[in-house]
């Protein structure tokens, strides 16, 4: 009767974990159907309630889409392992492959994590060597940088990385791979990369600085700078380009003579702007929703422009390079070093830096992770300008606040604002709390998503 008894409590156990695995690969399915046709405002609204209450929509969705921007259409699932209730997948994507953590609370998936993983290696395949680097490995942060970059590493598309910290005023820089495929150079803090949209910070920190000197206003109207606008364009406000909330489209019309190759963005010039905002067609009303839209930020710059009378390049200079030396910061590259350091696309080819004309002000930058940490050290501080682009402009029903480009994300009971960029050859993160004034900055020159491993850095450092 005992045996009967053990072998019955056997079976229900085995039944039972059959079960909890048959309802996680149901939740994972479904995350993986919704993943692939960019549904993720639907896989937020799957997710358990507990998990939602801790992490905003715009937060779910935004790093969901930055997610499939590095791996892809998802291709696969594989149940990896469960213990204790939380279950690990393998998802293989056609960029890269990512491991899906979760715990499952009637069927919902709860405790969300996606980070970085690797398929099990085929036999027959070339074991892909940790990138050389010079992180000492010694101090907690240096282990936590290792620890946090050590599945990217295994990407066959990355290339070079670079890596700074800052923490009780004291900066620390990480190289890792080459700053040019084959050249054996590692990535230093003067290595100078394609920062992408993260310049939408350096257009907003503009935008203040004039505010502050009575040369333009938050509540400046479209239709102050553009003639023959749409009454419902002309009433968009500079604030509301700045905060993503203009209803503009994310991209106008791209020009015909794109070059092959090269982003086709880089042909827009301010004449197309100022044609394309007579016909466009708003995504929605002005200051109702978040909708990122880098034709807002090509607008702002335009205005900024006007309202300061001088080039973006010229002020970029007076208000931000010049007073906080950075000097390794550029709009433009020049000639003598633009091979220094090359940007490498989806298949590996080599690509050029960005070279924007109207979009310029939207991710035309280029800079180090040395100035880039003095750039945050300008943003966290007590300037006004500063100060202004971390005020909160907008905070919708549900998702993240915004500020003046700034995103705010709550982590560990606590806020730091964050943005990040992509370009063809060039994947960018930086994030920045200013009550521990702490930042983190990542530089890549490929097309490898960095935003997933700093969301994960800066978990560490605002835990320690």
């Amino acid at each position: 009767m005992k045996k009967l008894l053990l072998l019955f409590l056997i079976a229900a156990v085995a039944i039972s974990a059959y079960a909890r695995q048959d309802a996680s690969k149901k939740a994972v399915d479904e995350f993986v159907s919704l993943f692939n046709e960019k549904k993720f405002s639907e896989i937020y609204v799957n997710f358990a309630p507990s998990f939602k209450l801790q992490v905003p929509e715009a937060a779910g969705v935004g790093l969901m889409s930055q997610v499939f921007t590095g791996v892809g259409r998802l291709e696969s699932s594989s149940f990896v392992s469960e213990t204790n209730g939380r279950f690990n997948y393998l998802l293989k994507g056609t960029q890269a492959n990512i491991s899906l953590q979760f715990d499952l609370t009637e069927g919902k998936l709860d405790k969300v994590r996606i980070s970085p993983a690797t398929a099990p290696q085929n036999v027959n395949q070339p074991v892909i060597a940790p990138l050389k680097n010079d992180n000492p490995l010694v101090s907690g942060i240096d282990k936590a940088i290792e620890a946090g970059l050590g599945n990217l590493q295994k990407s066959r598309r990355l290339v070079g990385m670079a890596v700074g910290v800052l923490e009780a005023g004291k900066t620390t820089y990480y190289g890792y791979g080459e700053t040019v495929k084959g050249n054996g150079i590692i990535p230093a803090n003067n290595s100078i990369f394609d920062i992408g949209s993260i310049s939408k910070t350096f257009t907003a920190y503009l935008l203040a600085s004039l505010v502050i000197e009575s040369k333009l206003d938050l509540n400046s109207r479209l239709d102050k700078y553009f003639r023959g606008l749409d009454p419902r364009v002309g009433a968009i406000t500079v604030k509301q380009l700045a905060n993503h909330t203009s209803g503009l489209p994310n991209m106008g019309a791209i020009p015909i003579n794109g070059i092959t190759g090269r982003d086709p963005n880089e042909q827009y010039t301010a004449l197309d702007l100022e044609n394309g905002l007579k016909n466009v067609q708003l995504n929605s009303e002005p200051g109702v929703s978040f909708g990122y839209s880098n034709l807002g930020y090509a607008t702002l710059g335009y205005i900024i422009e006007k309202a300061g009378k001088q080039t973006y390049t010229q002020m970029l200079e007076k208000y931000i390079l010049k007073p906080y030396g950075m000097h390794n910061t550029f709009y433009r590259i020049p000639v003598k070093l633009a091979a220094s350091l090359r940007g490498y696309d989806e298949n590996g080819s080599e690509k050029d830096y960005l070279s924007l004309q109207a979009y310029g002000p939207a991710g035309n930058i280029k800079s180090t992770t040395e100035d880039i940490l003095k750039y945050a050290q300008l943003i966290m501080s007590d300037d006004k300008a500063a100060s202004l682009t971390r005020q909160i402009t907008f905070t919708p029903e549900k998702g993240n606040k915004v500020g003046l480009s700034w995103i705010v994300i709550p982590m560990n009971n606590k806020e730091f604002i964050f943005h990040n960029g992509a370009t063809i050859g060039y994947r960018s993160y930086l994030a920045i709390h200013p009550d521990t004034k702490k930042a983190l900055v990542i530089l890549n020159n490929s097309a490898n998503d960095v935003t997933p491993v700093g969301m994960q850095l800066m978990g560490f450092f605002l835990s320690n």
